[in-house]
């Protein structure tokens, strides 16, 4: 048979293109006038638009986050405001040092956080510090035969006299009042939080079926798994042995106890914070600093960084 007339009478195979894959379906196959599926596959409008759908879903979520957060902080405004012993509130331009039960919550508010630092420092009990701190040089040239500058004088006549043995006594007294050394410190898995026992400071321990509003969406987990493996434990997540969900909880706070039950033969139980427990309990909502409204630092020491230094942490 001649060559050409082979060539003449074979059939003619249609054309893939990128467009036709995208439009059709199926493409006609001439050898077997059958059709073989094809996979449609995303054109990169379809790409964006699913990204663009997420990075909303995202944003909605943080502002959500957000305005209860600024809910619950005008709803504290509006309840009671403790007062120090000179009756000031809780601010920066503060006179005298603030009371114990101002600087609870040290942890989530920064007001607190500094105003604790300045007076367990002493620096607001001393009025002539900053002068000092300028002019140190000076100071440190300072023999015995030389009568010292007036601010040096404020400062030994504070120290000496700032505080007294009475004071101490009573500091003692208050500590000891105030503080358990027996207290057991606990961890939260869910927002994190390491505290003592010891008055509003109490751990509860939940089962994660109970959790229901910590499991992962299925964005959440994608972004989990999309993460390499080298990295991914340095993220913090938990996953059950039991029902196989990925959920918004710090695992190494997350115990499991085995049970004589053939249907759950591992209990998994969730310690977390008064704070977590009622938002757990009370509504099924999400704590405003929790692992599930995104408040995660993640945590180094899981994939063995080297050791940061003070300044770097």
């Amino acid at each position: 048979m001649p060559l050409s007339h082979m060539k003449k009478n074979s059939p003619t195979k249609a054309p893939i293109t990128t467009s036709s894959l995208r439009h059709n379906k199926s493409i006609p196959n001439t050898n077997t006038d059958q059709n073989i599926e094809m996979i449609e596959l995303p054109n990169e409008v379809e790409i964006t638009n699913k990204l663009q759908a997420k990075e909303k879903q995202s944003k909605e979520k943080k502002k959500e986050y957000q305005k209860r957060y600024l809910e619950k902080a005008k709803k504290k405004k509006n309840e009671y405001i403790p007062l120090n012993n000179h009756n000031e509130i809780l601010s920066t331009e503060m006179k005298y040092s603030p009371s114990g039960e101002q600087m609870e919550n040290a942890e989530t508010n920064i007001v607190a956080a500094l105003m604790t630092l300045v007076t367990n420092t002493g620096l607001g009990r001393f009025s002539d510090t900053s002068t000092l701190i300028d002019n140190w040089q000076e100071a440190a040239k300072l023999d015995s035969t030389t009568p010292p500058p007036q601010y040096i004088a404020n400062l030994i006549n504070d120290i000496t006299h700032n505080v007294t043995e009475t004071d101490m006594g009573r500091i003692v007294d208050e500590f000891q009042q105030s503080w358990n050394i027996e207290a057991r410190l606990f961890a939260c898995a869910s927002c994190g939080v390491k505290a003592f026992e010891m008055r509003a400071d109490q751990s509860c321990c939940l089962s994660i079926d109970e959790l229901d509003s910590w499991i992962m969406s299925d964005s959440d987990r994608d972004d989990l798994i999309n993460i390499p493996i080298k990295f991914r434990s340095m993220a913090s997540y938990y996953q059950s042995t039991t029902n196989g969900q990925f959920y918004h909880l710090h695992r190494e706070f997350v115990t499991t106890e085995p049970t004589t039950s053939s249907d759950s033969p591992v209990l998994e139980h969730a310690t977390l914070c008064l704070c977590c427990y009622e938002a757990a309990t009370h509504g099924k909502k999400i704590p405003v600093l929790s692992l599930a409204a995104g408040i995660d630092f993640g945590n180094s020491d899981r994939i063995n960084l080297p050791k940061l230094t003070l300044a770097e942490e």
